[in-house]
């Protein structure tokens, strides 16, 4: 398994739980209890109607509660930043997010412990996993020197942040350039 990983929707969701332990104990992860563990549920529709869930798409409202989704994540990473799973665990976590501006797709953002070293990773991964029609775009999260979980940006900014898949896919140019890679293996 390579040290430097890279993700965007629901590969964010796979590479946070796989990096928020050692690298010795990925292989931990073949046991189908540890990633579902009983009462935590990654996909909770928020309506039981195709008709209202239909409706909800229509109306740009995200129809999986995305509560659920993150108490999911938050399970496996707490409130581990990027900068904490890269000192504890050895990786270097890369999640891709798209800044989201009033409908739009504006910048693709890499988050990783250089270039977003307090950013928590359960947000980056609710960031880069909000799908329009799945997940409402969200602002990011970070945490500060007492161990407060607050906005990454200023409340007044009105940042938030979508599906990294939206404007890179594959952030092949920046992952070069910060790591020196050349050579990628894709799923």
């Amino acid at each position: 398994m390579p040290r430097i990983v890279c993700g965007a929707s629901a590969g964010s969701a796979c590479l946070a739980v796989i990096c928020s332990r050692p690298y010795e104990k990925f292989y931990e992860l073949s046991d189908y209890d540890t990633v579902y563990p009983k009462g935590i549920d990654p996909v909770v529709w928020k309506s039981k109607s195709i008709l209202e869930n239909l409706q909800m798409i229509l109306s740009g409202e995200g129809v999986i509660d995305s509560d659920a989704f993150i108490n999911y994540v938050k399970h496996f990473t707490g409130d581990l930043t990027f900068e904490e799973i890269h000192d504890r665990f050895s990786w270097k976590l890369n999640i891709n997010v798209t800044d989201y501006k009033f409908g739009s797709v504006v910048t693709p953002l890499l988050l990783n412990y250089l270039t977003a070293p307090n950013v928590v990773v359960w947000s980056a991964v609710q960031a880069s996993s909000a799908c329009p029609g799945a997940f409402n775009p969200v602002e990011l999260m970070r945490k500060n020197s007492r161990g407060e979980i607050k906005p990454y940006y200023p409340s007044n900014a009105n940042m938030y942040f979508a599906d990294g898949s939206m404007a890179n896919d594959i952030p092949l140019e920046r992952v070069k350039e910060l790591f020196n890679v050349n050579t990628f293996i894709v799923s």
